[in-house]
């Protein structure tokens, strides 16, 4: 029996800006997070991974507004609507890729992490020792006198884990992951990404993680979400995406990772450039880089649909069959 469904979002458009300069980077995106379950997003920069993210937690900026239903089990079993800055740390957190700039410079790590619980009323001194405790249980070293540090003062890594330590000071059953350990080398990103996954296991903790990076969402996710210029194009168990993908987007990002299975002399990347948001073509918005892109591609506006012959697998390509099968023609052919 599979775990209750903890968010949910539905048809999910962001506008940014207004009038005739509107521009809408992100549209129709649908999405579930089980309760206890590890998603994966991934796709090229700037194809509204991060913007998705932050419209789930309500933090989008100011020029920008979401539509669509956003659904979220407060208490645990049944969904419901939901306002973003209601639920952001009261059931919602949030850890940001460079954790410089997201804490806060005046105040000191063990006074930032305590703080959600004073927000709850819990007392100076209590939440104090819950913060130190945190921060031990989050592979901090000496953490009664890293408490006392300031941000600028710790290495990056550590700051990072100062960043899960406040998450986790929220009681969260959601955690929101935005390409937090883009910027560690891959030792400390092991240790944070093995660290998220022994919180997720010990809490019961639902993790949304966006990255670039698929061996990252290889190690810690049980599903995967991949987006292009905006849209969700395919969904379906990590594994079974990386081994079988059904969108040509997602076999062009397998095809340009490096591989230590077998020797390679040149990385094969996707022809041309991701479309411009202000300008999104008609039909498939991947046809012009595509390697199989027939007619039909540049007529029909392509939804994302459930795979034949597979379970829980979705893709949005109207031509997935001929994937793997040496039809290619031409990009934009």
């Amino acid at each position: 029996m599979s775990a209750p469904t903890l968010l949910e979002v539905l048809d999910m458009s962001i506008v940014l800006g207004s009038g005739e300069h509107a521009v809408t980077p992100v549209s129709g995106v649908s999405l579930h997070v089980r309760r206890g379950e590890a998603l994966g997003i991934v796709g090229e920069s700037g194809c509204g991974k991060s913007l998705t993210l932050r419209a789930i937690a309500g933090l989008l900026p100011r020029n920008a507004r979401a539509s669509g239903a956003l659904r979220f089990a407060v208490d645990g079993e049944h969904l419901v609507p939901y306002e973003p800055a209601r639920v952001r740390s009261r059931g919602i957190a949030m850890i940001f890729q460079e954790p410089m700039t997201a804490l806060n410079p005046t105040m000191r790590v063990g006074d930032l992490i305590a703080e959600p619980m004073r927000v709850r009323g819990v007392k100076r001194s209590s939440a104090r020792e819950r913060a130190i405790e945190l921060m031990s249980r989050v592979g901090i070293p000496e953490s009664a006198r890293r408490a006392r540090s300031w941000p600028h003062e710790l290495s990056g890594g550590l700051r990072q884990r100062v960043m899960i330590a406040a998450a986790l000071a929220t009681e969260p059953q959601l955690i929101l992951c935005d390409e937090p350990t883009t910027a560690l080398d891959v030792c400390i990103q092991d240790q944070v990404l093995a660290l998220l996954a022994e919180q997720r296991r010990e809490r019961q903790l639902s993790i949304v993680f966006v990255t670039h990076d698929l061996a990252v969402v290889a190690q810690l996710c049980e599903r995967l979400a991949v987006m292009y210029a905006g849209q969700i194009v395919e969904t379906g168990a990590t594994a079974d995406v990386l081994r079988a993908p059904a969108h040509p987007y997602t076999e062009g990002l397998l095809k340009s990772a490096p591989s230590f299975d077998e020797r390679q002399d040149r990385l094969s990347g996707i022809a041309g450039q991701p479309p411009d948001p202000r300008r999104f073509p008609a039909g498939c918005r991947f046809a012009d880089r595509c390697r199989y892109a027939q007619p039909d591609c540049r007529a029909v506006d392509p939804a994302l649909g459930e795979l034949a012959g597979t379970a829980g697998r979705q893709t949005s390509c109207i031509h997935p069959e001929l994937l793997g099968s040496g039809k290619a023609v031409a990009a934009g052919g």
